[in-house]
């Protein structure tokens, strides 16, 4: 009789343990960049959540007639020609989030005034949400414009530097 192999040689594990190595090499950057998806789709969330929220809160004011006032009041949201404004209390109001001007809470703001075409200082106001997983340079945000006399409020999406 002869003495049949049972098992795996020594150079066989060898060889599958290369080949398990270098397939996780291949893959943990792919697992590592979870962090940043997350951050991109808590974002995409806020702009959802806000793009929802601004005809709700629109309809409410039409209803009220307040669609053309330039400050009112709707269930205790301070609007501008029916949509919130663009202030920390404006979409604290609207949504269930915290804003932090120091960022020492999950989401920091800036408010900005915009300019027209010209480079004079308009009445339209922004107000830009980070997620402070990031820094305010990336081009990582959800932007909020208030509405003015001649347009509906609007968000505005930049993912790029998530």
């Amino acid at each position: 009789m002869k003495n049949r192999q049972s098992g795996f040689t020594l150079i066989e594990l060898i060889i599958v343990i290369v080949i398990l190595g270098l397939l996780s090499v291949t893959a943990a950057p792919k697992f590592i960049n979870i962090q940043d998806d997350a951050v991109k789709s808590v974002l995409k969330g806020i702009d959802g959540s806000l793009n929802s929220a601004m005809p709700l809160v629109f309809g409410k004011a039409l209803m009220e007639n307040y669609d053309k006032e330039e400050s009112a009041e709707v269930d205790g949201i301070d609007i501008r020609y029916g949509y919130p404004l663009a202030t920390k209390t404006g979409i604290e109001s609207v949504m269930n989030i915290s804003l932090e001007e120091d960022g020492d809470g999950d989401f920091s703001y800036v408010e900005t005034i915009l300019r027209d075409k010209n480079g004079k200082l308009g009445l339209s106001k922004s107000i830009v949400i980070y997620h402070n997983e990031k820094v305010q340079s990336d081009n990582c945000f959800v932007a909020y414009t208030q509405a003015d006399e001649n347009n509906a409020a609007n968000t505005r999406l930049e993912l790029s530097g998530c």
